[in-house]
Parts: C-alpha cells; sequence; structure tokens
C-alpha cells in the first residue's frame, strides 16, 4: 500500500510538473498582429553604368567636357554612353549646337526636364529611360531623332516646341499626362511609338504643326483624365494642317474612317488594339524570420506589354497603390509583429487584365541569438510529446 500511495504522489507531482511546462511553453507560440506600411525599394542600377551630374553643353566644343567621344561628324558623332543622371533640376541641356552626336542608354530621373534640346540639330538620342516631372524630353531645333525610349510621370512625355525634320520612332510614353506634344514645326514623322496609361492625350498635334505624318503607332487607354474642361480627352488630337495618319491601331476603334479628335484628319487604314493577355507575374515564396531581424524582402517580378497600376495588401488592408513602372518590386517586410501576415499584390495592365498573388510572412520569437524559430518548433513538438505523455499517465492512475 505504501509503495502504491508513493507511486500516485510521484504521479500527481509529474503531472504538475509538465502542466506547468506546457504554461511555461505557452507564452512562445507567436500571436499575430499587424504592422505599419512596408516600403517599397527600386532596383539597384546596373554596374556598368556610370553616375553623373548634370550635363550643360553651349557650343560644339564642350561634348568632350562631359566624356563624349568622336569628332562631332557625320561619320564619327560625339557619344556618350551608360549614364545614370539622378537630379532635382533639368539632368541634360544642349543649347545651339549643330556637331553629330548620340547620347543612348541613359537612365535619367529629373525634377524638371530629363533631356533638352534646344536650338540643336544632328542630335539623336536612343535607347533611354526617362522619368521627369514637367517634361522627359524637350525639343527644339531641326533633324533629331528620337528612337526606343521609355518616357514616364512627366507632365508631357515629349515636348516638340519647334521641330523641323524631326524623327521620334519605337518609344513608349506611357503614365504621363501628355504622351508627345508636338507644339510647333513640320516634315516630320513619328513612327513605331507605344502610347498608353496617359491621363492626357497620347499624342497631340497642336494649330502650328504641319505635315507631320503618323503611323504604325499603338494608341492604347489613353484620356481618362483630364486636361482642360474645353477638351474632350481621348488617344490622340490633331488641330494642326495637312498631317497624315496611317495604318495606326486604337484601342477606341469601331469603324473606318477612324476620325481624329480635333479637326478633319482621319486615319484610312486604323485598327483594332486589342490586349486579352494577363500579366506575368512570378511569386517569392512564403517566408519565415525571427522577431527584430532585418533584410528581409519579397520580391515579384511582373511584365506586361501595357503595364499600369499595382496596388498591395497587408492582411486585407490597402497599403501601397501605384504605377506599375518596372518588372521588379521589392517589399521590405521588416518589423512585422509576431505571427502570420498575408500580403496580397495585384498587378492591372492599361486594358483592365489583371492578376493577384498571395505570400505568407510568419514571425517567430526570438530568443538565444535568434534561433527562436527552431526552440519555438521544438518547444511545441514538446508541448505535444507533454500532452501525450500526460493522459499515458492519467489512463495509467486509473
Amino acid at each position: 500500500m505504501h509503495i502504491l500511495i508513493s507511486e500516485g504522489l510521484e504521479i500527481r507531482r509529474n503531472i504538475v510538473l509538465l502542466v506547468a511546462a506546457i504554461i511555461l511553453i505557452q507564452p512562445l507560440i507567436p500571436q499575430g498582429e499587424k504592422m505599419s506600411a512596408p516600403v517599397r525599394e527600386m532596383p539597384y542600377m546596373q554596374s556598368q553604368y556610370t553616375e553623373q551630374d548634370l550635363i550643360i553643353i553651349t557650343s560644339n566644343e564642350e561634348f568632350t567636357d562631359y566624356g563624349f567621344s568622336g569628332t562631332g561628324t557625320e561619320i564619327d558623332p560625339y557619344v556618350l554612353s551608360n549614364v545614370v543622371i539622378n537630379s532635382t533640376q533639368t539632368a541634360v541641356s544642349i543649347y545651339s549646337t549643330s556637331a553629330h552626336f548620340i547620347m543612348q542608354d541613359f537612365i535619367v530621373q529629373a525634377g524638371s526636364i530629363g533631356i533638352r534640346l534646344d536650338n540643336v540639330s544632328n542630335g539623336v538620342i536612343e535607347d533611354c529611360e526617362i522619368r521627369a516631372s514637367t517634361a522627359g524630353i524637350s525639343l527644339s531645333g531641326e533633324s533629331i531623332i528620337v528612337r526606343n525610349c521609355d518616357i514616364s510621370l512627366a507632365d508631357t512625355g515629349v515636348w516638340a516646341e519647334s521641330l523641323n525634320f524631326g524623327v521620334i520612332e519605337h518609344c513608349t510614353l506611357h503614365h504621363n499626362v501628355q504622351g508627345i506634344t508636338y507644339n510647333q514645326g513640320n516634315d516630320s514623322q513619328i513612327s513605331y511609338c507605344t502610347y498608353y496609361a496617359n491621363t492626357g492625350h497620347g499624342l497631340e498635334l497642336s494649330s502650328d504643326a504641319s505635315n507631320i505624318t503618323v503611323f504604325q503607332n499603338n494608341f492604347g487607354w489613353n484620356g481618362n483624365g483630364i486636361s482642360a474642361e474645353s477638351l474632350i480627352v481621348s488617344n490622340a488630337r490633331d488641330v494642326g494642317v495637312n498631317n497624315t495618319w496611317i495604318a495606326n491601331r486604337w484601342s477606341d476603334f469601331t469603324a473606318l474612317p477612324y476620325v481624329i479628335n480635333g479637326g478633319f484628319s482621319r486615319d484610312l487604314s486604323a485598327s483594332l488594339l486589342v490586349d486579352i493577355t494577363l500579366p506575368i507575374v512570378t511569386s517569392p515564396d512564403d517566408l519565415r524570420y525571427d522577431e527584430g531581424e532585418t533584410g528581409n524582402w519579397l520580391a515579384w517580378n511582373a511584365t506586361d506589354e501595357y503595364s499600369a497600376d499595382f496596388s498591395l495588401m497587408l492582411d486585407g488592408v490597402q497599403i501601397l497603390d501605384d504605377a506599375w513602372l518596372g518588372e521588379t518590386y521589392n517589399i521590405s517586410v521588416d518589423g512585422l509583429y509576431l505571427g502570420s501576415h498575408n500580403f496580397t499584390i495585384r498587378f492591372v495592365d492599361a486594358a483592365g487584365n489583371s492578376v493577384s498573388d498571395e505570400v505568407w510572412v510568419s514571425v517567430m520569437i526570438s530568443i538565444f541569438g535568434g534561433e527562436g524559430t527552431e526552440l519555438i518548433l521544438y518547444a511545441s513538438i514538446a508541448s505535444i510529446g507533454s500532452v501525450i505523455v500526460l493522459i499515458i499517465l492519467i489512463k495509467r492512475m486509473r
């Protein structure tokens, strides 16, 4: 009998210890709470680009001062490539030059004008990415070529103030107020460009623009904003003289001839621009990290020919809503409270096609030098095991 009593007391003591262990372990289980909004980080510039301050050129001789190679002739033009300029002012200003020059592979972010050519001839701007507040590119002069440029976030993507014998081709104008405004000039061509998600007109030919040929362009889903109370905002507007529109594609096309807003211009060979392709999104894996740990990111890669907007929700609350301009979006998820959190990102193109992606981020308590995740796992296993042992002991007591 004495042995049985001792064994009963021992079992009761073990039960008390197990219950106490479970109570001590319980606070280690994460409790979900909300965080403040994470920060989107723009991708780092490619290493082959050279960062440079403002470029201001006022004569043919000054091109070499900024590292342009060449001699400025037609067969050996001045050339400058792979340059990054980030400025609150006008990033590149070239005045009153006649030398042949090429600016290529520039990445420009400017608080005013990205690239300004004033009274310039024989210049080429190509393969550039420009984000500016006032104008992406401002042009005045003659025999200037702009090709393969991506221009966004400006009041006007390309402002042709007075341009004769100009060429604008294979450019993408998006997320501006106006895509291209040809204010004054003649005998120029605008071809193979794409205009989308501009709140005003994709292309506007003003009253002093004449003999401009516009062909094989894509005009999609522009004019969702208001440029002036007296104007109907649309994909394009032409109030110039003797301008020709040939074989352009329009998101609002219904029948031939396509009537250009503003005057008497017609596109007799117009066709419908259609986009039914969903954005392509590469999702990051679900993520776990210890509380207080830094350097935690979610990276989405998203592509679409007519990317428009994206939004991000954290635990059902929208924390970001912005223009979809790039391909890779790195979102910092540092600073989350303990628990599991749901991030849902949605990418929408200009035609309204959309794709959403969901990722879970779990934040675990950090103890003993950042090994909290493993310890929580072991503690949870131990807790479950303790409960099983407790059940077995109680059954044996019976």
